[in-house]
């Protein structure tokens, strides 16, 4: 189905109180943001259980990885420490990670445990010293549409068709539909097939299901995309404005 969109800016009280330390803390103004979030998911993307799920996506805009374990993702001002992230979590980078903002702790490592209100509320994200590293406070949300930050990583955030895991500025070729739109096969061994009818050329990207973009195409015609590298697991292939879940299965 092809999703109508509108945009407005989405009001927000968003604050990096970061510092310079030792202990993983990232300078002032730089390090990890809370980038784009959707509280109010039934039709966009899926989390790894098949399920529409509210999600949060955190962009990285230094040049080195960082780190995440035991940082704290929360939609609670008052209580900051609501979920914390597991051992060894990191991201890439200039790279995306994904939280599925679900209450459905059981379902994997990056699924909070707390869900989104799409009557609006408050997202927090604190390291392990307590520091408040970023937070938004965002009001009544739409559904299906995302709150992303343009530019990307450093802007205030809009309401607009979602990037999930991409730049939020990409939407220019992800936006573009595709007629009879088909990904296949799934599970794929070692490769990716895309067919359908295209009239403009369409951004494809593949990411992990922790939101890492790993492989990025232009197309306008039927294609494939090598997956013999790719470990067995989740992914996650978007052709223009559609997102389809593929299993890798060597």
């Amino acid at each position: 189905m092809r999703k109508i969109y509108s945009f407005a800016f989405l009001v927000l009280g968003s604050i990096a109180l970061a510092q310079n330390s030792t202990n993983g803390v990232l300078p002032q103004g730089t390090g990890v943001v809370v980038n784009e979030f959707m509280a109010s998911n039934n039709a966009s993307v899926t989390d790894d259980a098949g399920e529409f799920e509210d999600w949060v996506e955190l962009y990285n805009n230094n040049d080195f990885e960082v780190d995440l374990s035991n940082f704290y993702l929360s939609d609670d001002a008052a209580d900051p420490t609501k979920w914390q992230f597991p051992q060894g979590t990191l991201i890439p980078a200039g790279g995306y990670l994904i939280v599925w903002a679900d209450d459905d702790a059981d379902q994997g490592p990056l699924h909070a445990t707390w869900k989104l209100s799409v009557d609006g509320e408050f997202v927090v994200l604190t390291d392990p010293n307590m520091i408040t590293i970023d937070s938004v406070e965002f009001g009544p949300q739409t559904a299906n549409m995302s709150a992303a930050r343009i530019p990307n990583g450093t802007g205030e955030f809009v309401i607009q068709e979602e990037t999930f895991g991409v730049n939020n500025e990409s939407l220019g070729l992800t936006g573009v539909t595709v007629a009879n739109l088909a990904v296949y096969p799934n599970p794929a061994n070692t490769e990716i097939k895309i067919s359908g009818n295209f009239n403009a050329s369409v951004n494809v990207n593949v990411y992990s299901e922790s939101g890492q973009k790993l492989y990025n195409c232009v197309i306008s015609a039927d294609s494939q995309i090598p997956t013999q590298n790719l470990s067995n697991g989740l992914y996650f292939v978007q052709v223009g404005n559609t997102t389809s879940k593929i299993l890798v299965k060597h």
